[in-house]
């Protein structure tokens, strides 16, 4: 059950300026693939809305290639035409890769028509790599291993336009690629491409879904973080705030609702500080960036498991002063030294520790921090169908 809750009047609420529109978002949820720009369909695959290829909700996109033809060029995808009006783009989205048998495919490219790409994805021999067009040659980062569950695939061009470009890349809230001083003069995407929008042997066979695809100007949040802003005892009514954060590690605000559902192993959370009314989800608004939730402990150690739509699943333990449950106390309430995992096989745990600079509490208490994370090739020019089917 999701709690429907209005938070400024239980708790204290984190907020920020409202986070910019996405200039294009496709969850896949509707009928068909009339959204988008273009349709390409090609012989020996199938492209297509299905239930089946959702990782979140009622649909996603397949892309299912059973013949692997030789030759190079563009494969089965949709494309959409935008107009960024920015110097910063980021192109984000899930996808899982199934079933590969032979040769690569690219899984999402944002670019200009008939220019370089700005950035992409490429599946190859069960690794991803990110690429980019660096002064007229494509430049790829070093290959990571790949299995068939679902990952978030994040890139970030900033400078487009201009002699001084930089393209950052991650997978599953890590980074893989960093290039800086990129000459893009004349290099300002308008397209996206998702599903197969090219191969360079045309020999992939396997399956392709994606899911969330969003284009915008700044980053979404990719994970949630969980810190304990008083110390307790078990059986107590504790305080703890509940952020989201960036791929870049940066505070930030969804930019539509976004509900993170709570699961508590060893404790029970209530949506105000007497501990009276259950909570089993959150919702962030647009221009949130944290939420207080409050935890009774039932043993000196919690455990928080969060997921949500669009984020990172992860899970945290906290501890909590033993009190009367072993006729002591260990140190004072906390973050287990074991770190956050992720929730969701596939996602590659990466544990860190840092200050958000934001926050609040009732009582002033500080508490530990516990950040969540879970977290030259050939030519790939971008190119348009001729039609859209």
């Amino acid at each position: 059950m999701v709690a429907r809750l209005s938070w400024l009047s239980f708790a204290c609420l984190v907020s920020a300026s409202a986070q910019a529109a996405p200039l294009f978002w496709e969850d896949f949820e509707g009928p068909d693939l009339t959204r988008w720009s273009f349709v390409d369909r090609k012989e020996g695959a199938t492209l297509q809305r299905v239930d089946a290829a959702a990782r979140w909700g009622d649909g996603g996109l397949r892309v299912e290639d059973t013949d692997a033809m030789a030759g190079v060029g563009d494969m089965s995808a949709v494309y959409e035409r935008f107009d960024a009006g920015s110097s910063s783009i980021t192109l984000r989205l899930w996808s899982s890769v199934s079933r590969p048998t032979s040769g690569e495919a690219v899984i999402a490219q944002l670019f200009r028509e008939n220019q370089g790409t700005t950035c992409g994805f490429n599946v190859v021999a069960g690794t991803v790599v990110a690429f980019w067009d660096a002064h007229g040659t494509y430049q790829t980062s070093a290959p990571v291993p790949l299995d068939a569950g679902w990952h978030l695939y994040e890139c970030r061009a900033q400078g487009v336009g201009t002699d001084g470009g930089t393209v950052e890349a991650w997978l599953d809230g890590s980074p893989i690629a960093v290039a800086r001083g990129l000459a893009w003069p004349s290099q300002t995407p308008n397209i996206i491409g998702v599903g197969q929008p090219y191969s360079e042997d045309r020999r992939f066979v396997g399956i392709v879904d994606v899911d969330n695809v969003r284009l915008g100007v700044d980053l979404a949040p990719s994970r949630a973080e969980v810190r304990l802003q008083s110390s307790g005892s078990v059986g107590e009514c504790v305080q703890t705030q509940v952020s989201l954060v960036d791929s870049s590690n940066t505070a930030a605000s969804p930019d539509r609702p976004s509900t993170l559902s709570i699961a508590l192993d060893g404790g029970r959370a209530f949506m105000e500080a007497t501990c009276q009314t259950p909570l089993s989800a959150v919702v962030f608004q647009n221009g949130d960036l944290a939420r207080a939730i409050f935890i009774i402990a039932e043993r000196s150690q919690a455990v928080v498991a969060l997921s949500g739509e669009d984020v990172l699943p992860s899970v945290t333990p906290l501890r909590f002063d033993a009190g009367s449950e072993d006729g002591g106390t260990n140190g004072g309430a906390g973050v287990d030294d074991g770190g956050s995992t992720p929730g969701d096989a596939g996602v590659r745990p990466v544990t860190s520790q840092y200050g958000v600079g934001c926050g609040c509490a009732l009582d002033g208490g500080g508490g530990s921090l516990l950040v969540l994370l879970a977290l030259a090739s050939g030519r790939r020019r971008g190119r348009l169908p001729c039609s859209n089917e």
